[in-house]
């Protein structure tokens, strides 16, 4: 996302930072959600002057702007995180924004240290409070991801005075954190992250239903619940050194005293038939990680056993069936005993058909509405696989521009 660079500095007193603000345009009078864009920055800090009354941030160990870890401008906000306690947040009034039409809040947060566990806060103008407890940041660059469809039935999203990030449990070591390009987002993954732009392509699957498969978009397009059977666990992703492919892998880690179940969810896949398909996922994991594939509208067409998985990469492959293509599909990744899980690379592809033979004349008879969504093609409705287009004369003329090559 390409923005103005401007300079930024700080002013620490007393423990107490200020740091100005770059923050993103308040829609219009009347502008409907649907006409806000897609991405709506809150704080970049690349304000060149400070601003008390709107734009200040504060946190009760020191810190302040700096050149390092900037993903959005040449600055970001640092602050320390070494103990229990440890606090930073705006100050009442600097994201005073209508966040409603919104689908999630994300912030980049680089980690110089080891893991630590945040509660992160929403607090509206009328102090009611949202939070959302037990969020894991690996030690590195991550992107942190609020769904905001639980905070819509806590807070009033047209009138947020606040935000904060606390560390939930004692720090392990010293730690300090670099807060940079917090945004709302809405509809489509935002920017490829940096350490994508100089790889080459990442390998991809035709037909994969699965979105955001690889987690180069952190846990975009993913659901997570971390208690189940007794247990709780943290989801969170991993980086390069890590990953199968790409930049990223997501990790499910065991963060209680005894094992259960957590997992991560697809959103819903709206298969194009019911029939046969393949759900394939790389899998590795430590300290006794134990992957478990779950299913909601769906079967399994053979069996599905748990898998002790180890420290290498492997790909485990099943054949599901789907009775019903008006219910969405989902795929569970479970990590079901203790350890960290590492998960990528997901896939849910058809599995081949019979093609039915259909003569070139029946072919011409009567019209249809075709409609082309993502890599599936509709006919009346109903999916259809083309062989080719019979009766065009001039394909240059009336097929340039359209789904066909």
């Amino acid at each position: 996302m390409a923005m103005q660079s401007r300079l930024g500095r700080c002013v620490l007193y007393a423990g107490v930072l200020s740091a100005g603000i770059l923050t993103g345009p308040r829609p219009l009078a009347g502008q409907s959600a649907d006409a806000r864009p897609a991405i709506k920055v809150l704080a970049s800090f690349e304000a060149r002057q400070m601003n008390l009354q709107r734009g200040a941030w504060r946190s009760n160990t020191g810190g302040g702007l700096i050149r390092e870890h900037a993903t959005d401008g040449e600055r970001s906000l640092w602050a320390t995180f070494s103990r229990a306690g440890a606090v930073l947040w705006s100050t009442t009034g600097a994201l005073a924004e209508d966040w409603s039409g919104y689908e999630k809040l994300k912030m980049d947060v680089y980690l110089d240290g080891s893991p630590l566990i945040l509660n992160l806060q929403v607090v509206d103008e009328d102090g009611v409070r949202y939070t959302v407890p037990y969020y894991y940041l690996r030690s590195g660059a991550n992107t942190v991801e609020v769904d905001l469809a639980g905070a819509t039935r806590v807070v009033d999203l047209g009138h947020i005075a606040s935000l904060s990030l606390r560390a939930s449990r004692s720090p392990e070591g010293r730690n300090k954190i670099y807060l940079d390009n917090v945004r709302l987002t809405r509809g489509a993954p935002d920017t490829i992250p940096a350490e994508l732009a100089t790889m080459a392509e990442i390998p991809s699957i035709i037909g994969n239903l699965v979105s955001n498969p690889g987690f180069e978009y952190g846990l975009e397009g993913w659901q997570f619940w971390g208690r189940f059977d007794g247990g709780e666990y943290q989801a969170t992703t991993a980086s390069r050194g890590e990953a199968h492919t790409g930049a990223n892998c997501a990790a499910i880690r065991s963060v209680g005293v005894s094992p259960g179940r957590g997992g991560l969810a697809t959103d819903r896949i709206w298969v194009p038939r019911g029939g046969r398909y393949r759900a394939t996922v790389f899998v590795k994991g430590k300290d006794g990680a134990v992957f478990r594939l779950g299913l909601a509208n769906a079967r399994f067409w053979g069996g599905a056993a748990d898998v002790q998985v180890t420290p290498d990469w492997q790909e485990l492959s099943y054949e599901i069936a789907v009775d019903d293509d008006r219910k969405p599909v989902r795929l569970w990744l479970y990590n079901v005993s203790s350890g960290a899980l590492h998960i990528d690379d997901v896939a849910l592809v058809p599995e081949k058909v019979e093609e039915e033979e259909v003569s070139d004349e029946e072919a011409l008879k009567g019209q249809a509405e075709v409609r082309i969504s993502g890599e599936f093609m509709y006919v009346n409705g109903k999916p259809f696989y083309a062989k080719g287009v019979v009766g065009c004369q001039e394909p240059e003329k009336h097929l340039t521009g359209t789904a066909f090559n």
